[in-house]
């Protein structure tokens, strides 16, 4: 089975369309497949943080609902991602902390890694990651 890569573009069509919409039902039958492990979808983490932020900023979605909806999808069985439970952690952290996406996923791989954030964000310094001022 040959694993398909998705864009940004997919995954909001996928979440924002009507499912009745004729026009987005390849995307619709790609996840319904995914979701059923008959296909293989590979999201890299810069396209989830690309949705997440569309979703978002454009689309002016809740974060809650956002992350709830983006775990959603990276729990389907035929989803293929770099990380996956980091980005998981990640997006359960955005339902509670107003944090970038970015933010957020550093802080879970320095959790899970035992690393140190070097950084200038002031937002770091308020996680519970080991974090160290770079001026």
């Amino acid at each position: 089975m040959k694993t398909k890569l998705i864009d940004t573009n997919g995954i909001i069509r996928y979440l924002v369309e009507d499912p009745k919409d004729n026009k987005y039902q390849k995307v619709f039958d790609l996840f319904e497949r995914t979701e059923k492990k008959e296909v293989h979808i590979f999201i890299d983490s810069a396209v989830l943080a690309e949705a997440y932020y569309v979703l978002t900023k454009f689309y002016k979605i809740p974060q809650i609902d956002v992350c709830e909806k983006l775990i959603g999808i990276v729990e389907f069985s035929g989803i293929i991602l770099t990380d996956k439970n980091i980005a998981i952690n990640a997006l359960n952290r955005l339902k509670i902390k107003n944090i970038d996406f970015v933010d957020a996923f550093l802080i879970e791989k320095a959790l899970k890694d035992n690393m140190c954030i070097y950084t200038a964000d002031k937002d770091l310094f308020k996680s519970e990651a080991d974090t160290e001022k770079i001026y």
